[in-house]
């Protein structure tokens, strides 16, 4: 590997761990995570200008993390064996940077979401217990999607995961308001 490829794949890297990490404090945008390059990597920046930075920040900021996307996609099909008796149709599931954008939406806080009409569960990278607690939440709704998150159905079929050992946590299950909402 050539010394600029190496730096390429190291401003890529750092383009998705800061925004993975700027997503996690509350949201950004490909410019923001550009001006926090040129701040923690200056040689960087000045390296492959300020254009080419922001071309890959937005690259990074709408890229979907593919091992980690079939890694997933293969633990809803043992998830819905063991803990759903293979009821729930096939769905497809993406671990991605920035949930906002999958969801159309140009910033928000939204760590995942099911879209029911093209059968697809997406996922935005935290940590793996959580990703699997968020998983197993939007397949209880895929089972039941006449329940939502805020309905004591919605708990109870938490607790029977959690009886059979499936790893959900309530922590993601926050009390707003007086009602229960998932995070």
């Amino acid at each position: 590997m050539w010394p600029l490829d190496r730096e390429l794949v190291r401003l890529r890297l750092l383009a998705i761990s800061l925004t993975l990490g700027l997503i996690e404090g509350g949201g950004t945008t490909p410019q923001e995570s550009c001006e926090g390059i040129a701040e923690e990597e200056p040689e960087l920046w000045e390296k492959f200008g300020s254009e080419r930075v922001l071309r890959l920040c937005e690259q990074a900021q709408r890229s979907e993390l593919p091992e980690e996307s079939a890694r997933l996609q293969e633990l809803f099909q043992e998830f819905n064996q063991r803990y759903f008796a293979r009821t729930l149709p096939n769905y497809t599931v993406r671990l991605v940077v920035d949930v906002s954008y999958w969801r159309g939406w140009e910033t928000g806080l939204s760590k995942s979401f099911v879209d029911f009409q093209h059968q697809v569960i997406t996922l935005g990278y935290v940590n793996e217990s959580k990703n699997l607690s968020e998983l197993l939440c939007h397949m209880v709704r895929i089972a039941h999607p006449d329940c939502n998150y805020l309905e004591p159905a919605f708990l109870k079929e938490i607790e029977r995961l959690r009886a059979m050992g499936a790893p959900v946590d309530l922590k993601d299950i926050r009390l707003a308001k007086g009602k229960y909402l998932v995070q």
